[in-house]
């Protein structure tokens, strides 16, 4: 029983090793690419059709055969210095060195992810970037691999020592040697993930800030850089509904005080007594129907539909009859638009030859 046990134990332990080391990548592997691109990560498959490589910054990448010119195993090599930052129209900013830049494309060769062409209408500015800025991007950089280069030696030891665990005779030594390692196993292991948290946390620290505008400003230099920020597109038609709304509503109240305004008038120039009517609800159509010498119990033939559209047009008529005017301007006041200049019109104009006021009224 003490056998199985033990054997049982090493299994564990050897798959505790293999997942340690996939779970921690680490730039360790260079694949060269014919288009003079370099990719820096770790190849977790390499089959007759292409290379899958894990990298730290944009995930599993995938390569057909046609496309690598080399894979090498091992450390990367020298990246390229961080001299430009190149701000796109879609809010991000990429820094490396521009290799090329003419009128319709810009070649950018980004550190740790390779050359990346871009059309000038992608482009929205180009900067040279500071001696602190490339100070500051440069060593986060080397922090990161460094943190993942750490990360990747501590899986090895703790695959290698559980191999030769694994491997032992079974005899007393090799028992001994199994338990003698288990605590160094365990951690390592722990050092492992402490590593790759860390990694994990420099490239947070270290993603692209948006420029200040077009004009290429360098960012404020205050502490990490920020990632590109926007207003979604929903907030953008919500600011402008909500404007639209604000002014609906003001045109709407302007067009009740112009109504008032006109309809009190009219009812002055007519001689109509409590002209103040026209300032309330329901009641400014009481007052129209006097003026325009209707019967007041028409108000009610106002809430019933396709009647109340005849009932206002013969009540304007009315109006425009008593202010001297032709009866069909009252037909006008069904157009929208036309029928605020008519109700303008029978309000402040002068006093025509035909004007037919009521006894006692004065104009």
């Amino acid at each position: 029983m003490r056998d199985i046990g033990t054997r049982l134990l090493r299994w564990s332990w050897a798959a505790l090793a293999s997942a340690s080391l996939a779970a921690a990548p680490c730039e360790a592997d260079v694949v060269r690419l014919k288009n003079g691109s370099v990719v820096e990560g770790r190849v977790v498959s390499r089959e007759s059709g292409g290379v899958v490589l894990d990298t730290d910054t944009l995930g599993r990448l995938e390569f057909r055969e046609e496309e690598i010119a080399s894979v090498t195993p091992g450390p990367a090599p020298d990246l390229p210095p961080f001299t430009h930052a190149l701000a796109l129209r879609n809010g991000n900013v990429l820094y490396g060195t521009v290799r090329q830049a003419d009128g319709e494309a810009v070649t950018l060769d980004v550190p740790g992810v390779g050359v990346m062409t871009f059309s000038q209408g992608e482009v929205d500015s180009i900067r040279e970037l500071t001696e602190e800025e490339r100070v500051k991007l440069e060593a986060a950089q080397q922090a990161r691999r460094s943190a993942f280069g750490s990360a990747q030696e501590a899986a090895q030891a703790v695959h290698s020592a559980l191999q030769r665990v694994f491997h032992a005779e079974e005899s007393a030594a090799g028992r001994d040697a199994f338990e003698h390692v288990q605590d160094d196993a365990a951690a390592r292991s722990a050092s492992v993930q402490d590593a790759v948290t860390r990694a994990r946390e420099l490239a947070e620290k270290t993603r692209p800030v948006r420029l200040e505008g077009p004009s290429g400003t360098a960012p404020a230099a205050s502490g990490e850089p920020a990632a590109p920020q926007g207003r979604p597109a929903e907030e953008l038609v919500l600011a402008w509904v909500s404007v639209l709304g604000v002014w609906l509503w003001v045109i709407a109240l302007a067009v009740l005080v112009y109504y008032a305004v006109c309809l009190s008038r009219l009812a002055e120039r007519t001689g109509t007594d409590d002209a103040w009517l026209a300032w309330v609800p329901v009641l400014h159509l009481y007052l129209a129907c006097r003026v325009g010498e209707r019967p007041g119990w028409w108000v009610l033939l106002y809430f019933v539909p396709f009647v109340n559209v005849i009932v206002d047009v013969l009540v304007w008529m009315g109006i425009a009859t008593a202010r001297g005017r032709p009866s069909w301007l009252g037909v006008l006041v069904m157009l929208p638009f036309v029928s605020w200049i008519v109700i303008g019109y029978l309000a402040f104009s002068s006093d025509g030859s035909g004007l037919a006021l009521p006894s006692g009224a004065t104009a």
